[in-house]
């Protein structure tokens, strides 16, 4: 089974691009979850919005015929107006995932697609994030309910986890990307959609 893994930097995680074997972020944990005998095959890029996703599709999707791939793309598309000024509206992120996921489903017509939500814990200068991110989530959703073949609802999990411990367990104090706590619950959840799809 070929596992492709694409997003930004929660999926990227510094990775050795020199040693595309050596495996970070939350696909390190998947061999362990789900076997050595898959392979593997991480892709995210730091600072990746949706439409730069949108346009390594042939490279990063097509290139390498995915039986399963997982997508996390989202928390850039809002980040980027507040740091850099640069606008990516709600439909167009709509767009640019539906794009995206309905190439994959027509070059490979029994791929399954996992969606991952985005997220952002309570970091203290994001709180104005949180109303643009909701609509981001909204239409991640959206997508998913109509491509996805599973959904996680990694904001409502992590949120859920707020109200238990310190969410700095699991995402550093910028609110986005996570600690190691954070990148195995985000494996578990992956493995067990993945497992989902495979019984």
């Amino acid at each position: 089974m070929r596992i492709v893994c694409i997003g930004d930097s929660i999926t990227d995680d510094w990775r050795d691009r020199g040693n595309p074997e050596k495996l970070t972020a939350y696909v390190q944990y998947l061999p362990e979850l789900l076997g050595e005998e898959h392979t593997y095959k991480q892709l995210g890029i730091g600072g990746s919005r949706s439409e730069h996703v949108l346009e390594r599709y042939e490279r990063d999707v097509k290139a390498n015929l995915p039986d399963m791939l997982v997508m996390l793309v989202g928390i850039n598309d809002v980040w980027h107006r507040h740091n850099e000024g640069i606008m990516t509206t709600v439909e167009q992120y709509k767009h640019n995932l539906t794009q995206i996921a309905t190439k994959a489903k027509i070059d490979f017509p029994s791929v399954k697609l996992i969606m991952l939500e985005p997220f952002l814990l309570p970091a203290e200068d994001k709180k104005a994030w949180r109303t643009e991110l909701m609509e981001i989530i909204d239409a991640c959703r959206d997508v998913a309910d109509e491509y996805a073949d599973e959904y996680i609802p990694l904001n409502t999990i992590f949120a859920s986890l707020c109200e238990k411990e310190s969410w700095t367990n699991y995402v550093n104090p910028d609110g986005v990307h996570p600690e190691e706590g954070g990148k195995r619950l985000i494996a578990n959840f992956v493995a067990k959609a993945i497992k989902n799809q495979t019984i």
